[in-house]
């Protein structure tokens, strides 16, 4: 899976507002890139206190390994700020997160626009729909939302 998600011109208030989140920060982990890479800042929508917080965190657990790789943007054109399934959690070096990643359908991956460059595995990309119940449902109910987004839904740069 490519190692990088882009925010180019995105404000951290825009993530606040498209999300629903509070942006009473946690924590002072700024994104100073136009992008987050493993290892670096990103940001974290987590469901805290019965409310949405945005948050800074560190990506990756456990490290990742490195390596060049051609760089693939995906978007969802259809919408300026879109989310990501993922968990977090506290180490001694502060809080880190990670993304969920998923198969294809019919286990076939050159039928999905992301699975022809990354065929492992894709980023499980949240509905706006769906958002509420991966960060408040019980874990059989959030884990039935890890399906590989529609293709016709994804551009590739």
């Amino acid at each position: 899976m490519c190692n990088l998600y882009r925010l180019r011109s995105v404000e951290r208030w825009e993530i606040a507002e498209a999300t629903g989140a509070d942006e009473t920060w946690a924590r002072s982990c700024e994104v100073e890139k136009d992008y987050v890479a493993p290892g670096g800042p990103g940001y974290v929508v987590r469901y805290e206190e019965g409310r949405r917080v945005l948050d800074g965190m560190r990506w990756g657990y456990p490290n990742p390994e490195s390596g060049k790789k051609k760089a693939h943007w995906f978007s969802v054109p259809s919408r300026r700020v879109f989310t990501f399934a993922g968990a977090w959690r506290h180490t001694d070096k502060g809080p880190v997160f990670a993304f969920l990643t998923c198969g294809y359908e019919d286990d076939n991956p050159a039928a999905h626009i992301v699975g022809r460059i990354y065929p492992k595995a894709c980023p499980v990309i949240l509905h706006k729909e769906d958002e509420e119940r991966w960060l408040t449902g019980k874990l059989d109910r959030a884990l039935s939302l890890a399906w590989a987004y529609p293709s016709q839904l994804i551009s590739v740069e």
